[in-house]
């Protein structure tokens, strides 16, 4: 970005961070909630703008590559061929469930099937724990603020409730270095100004701003400090309505037109009573909450393998949970991989110990302790003799389906009435007609093959078999193939289709700029 000369003025960031939303108050940029943030965040407004300035000049870059990338009309015409293709097909399909009144599983094939795979059915290895959790939630629930402590809040940061005065300013831009011509041009613009034209047509016309010239010149609101120097003197010094130039900056001289003042003002108690209640019942339960968490954690790891007199000095609830597998439970807990692997460690399981805190997100904690452990074992015949029935009945109709589907297929090129010839083999025949990729006509299995087959040749069908998602078959014909037409797609649509297209062709080619920059690149560590 540096060695491509690519820059973000000092205008251009102050805009950006005066559009950014985060500052805003009622819809428009506040200073003091600017700075507050920033403070908190730990970050000087230096700091932040230098971030801002890097970002937008990165952006820069990157927009000129997307952007400079195009689609040509045959690629594009190629594209509309392949995804507006359509297929003339029929098929029959043979599903499993229409076998399974056929599958017929004896007694002896469920005890052989059990004998031979017994292994296979396992019972879930599971624990049975008890755990204590610190909820912020329930803690802010009954968190009480007294009004005395409220009103003593906003006494103590007044500040943030009050805001600098606003100065609404435009201006017309000479980026000119000889002091005698900016001086020269001021003065025509004024002249020009005096005479009655519009301050927007002339910036439109004008202004070496790119950035503001097509907006009238509008540079937003100002607060002091904003934008220091001999511009913001002049500007806190000009009264609402008045023109004055030019005015000298880093960035050239300028025309400024003050077009409004906003002067600051003073949120009262009783207008923000309600927000600062909310604000310290949150500040006190995440107190309360970071103070429980970390005593937790320190009487559980002095305490191992027990909780109980944990969760009673901390007066909250032990809660006991039975047969908690490897698989976890999202019902129980939403986040419950993480008290899988909690539970299932060697510390926990194997040795007893209370486990280390869990936080399941952020306010919500807690620690567990595993009771008892349930080992995977071999399940009995009696158990799952229902699931190896079904298990065994499913194979067999996939095979009859099979079967019926080979059947069709070695008698269909031959026949006239394939509709019936599937019937009577077990099948449904769908009628030859045409589809896209995207179509709901047949299963995906099918559509995804009829795409992968050669166009027919001579006039012959050509035809497949296709394994379905249930194990059953579907015997497709493929009679004819038809490239997609540009022109049957309306104009506004192919358009949005063709600026997705290059927007994507944009990203890949951004993707392989960066790629090419860090091949190039020496790299220390």
């Amino acid at each position: 970005v540096a060695e491509s000369g690519y820059r973000a003025s000092d205008e251009r960031v102050a805009q950006s961070i005066r559009t950014d939303e985060n500052f805003h108050v009622g819809g428009q940029f506040d200073a003091n909630v600017y700075r507050t943030l920033l403070a908190n965040a730990g970050i000087l407004p230096e700091q932040y703008e230098e971030q801002v300035r890097v970002q937008l000049a990165l952006a820069d870059l990157q927009e000129g590559v997307v952007n400079s990338t195009f689609l040509t009309p045959a690629e594009f015409r190629t594209y509309v061929e392949l995804t507006g293709q359509q297929r003339e097909i029929a098929f029959a399909v043979f599903e499993t469930d229409a076998f399974l009144e056929s599958a017929e599983v004896s007694e002896e094939d469920i005890a052989a099937h059990y004998e031979a795979n017994g292994t296979l059915y396992m019972s879930e290895e599971t624990v049975d724990f008890e755990y204590v959790e610190v909820s912020l939630a329930d803690i802010a629930a009954n968190s009480v603020v007294t009004e005395e402590e409220v009103r003593e809040y906003y006494d103590d940061e007044r500040g943030l409730f009050e805001t600098e005065e606003e100065r609404r300013v435009s201006h017309i831009l000479i980026d000119e270095a000889d002091e005698a011509t900016a001086n020269m041009r001021a003065e025509e613009i004024l002249a020009r100004l005096d005479a009655g034209e519009s301050f927007e047509d002339l910036a439109a016309e004008l202004s070496d701003d790119p950035g503001t010239r097509n907006q009238g010149g509008d540079l937003g609101r100002i607060v002091r400090g904003m934008l220091p120097g001999t511009f913001e003197d002049a500007l806190f010094d000009m009264t609402e309505g008045e023109t004055r130039g030019p005015v000298r900056s880093d960035f050239g001289y300028h025309v400024i037109r003050l077009d409004a003042i906003e002067a600051g003002d003073t949120q009262t108690f009783e207008n923000v009573r309600d927000d600062l209640l909310s604000q310290l019942r949150t500040q006190r339960a995440e107190d309360s909450f970071y103070e429980i968490a970390n005593a937790l954690s320190d009487r559980a790891f002095y305490t191992e393998g027990d909780l109980a007199e944990t969760a009673a000095e901390l007066m909250l609830p032990l809660v006991s949970v039975e047969g908690f597998g490897r698989s976890g439970d999202r019902e129980m807990f939403d986040n419950s991989e993480l008290i899988v692997q909690a539970a299932f460690s060697d510390p926990v399981l194997r040795e007893g110990r209370n486990s280390e805190l869990i936080e399941l997100s952020e306010g919500d904690v807690l620690v567990l302790r595993v009771v008892e452990h349930n080992i995977s074992e071999q399940q009995s015949l009696e158990e799952v003799r229902d699931q190896i029935a079904d298990e065994l009945a499913n194979a067999r109709a996939a095979e009859l389906a099979g079967e019926a589907a080979a059947a069709f297929f070695d008698e269909a090129t031959g026949a006239e009435d394939l509709e019936a010839l599937a019937d009577t083999h077990g099948g449904v025949w769908r009628e030859r007609r045409w589809v896209r990729r995207d179509d709901s006509f047949a299963p995906q299995r099918v559509i995804s093959r009829v795409f992968s087959l050669g166009k027919p040749a001579g006039g012959s069908a050509i035809w497949e078999s296709v394994v379905m998602a249930d194990g059953g078959r579907a015997i497709v014909a493929l009679y004819d193939v038809q490239a997609g037409a540009a022109e049957s797609i309306p104009r506004e649509e192919r358009d949005a289709q063709q600026f997705q297209l290059g927007q994507q062709a944009g990203i890949i080619e951004l993707s392989a700029y960066a790629e090419a920059v860090r091949s190039e690149a020496d790299v220390v560590i």
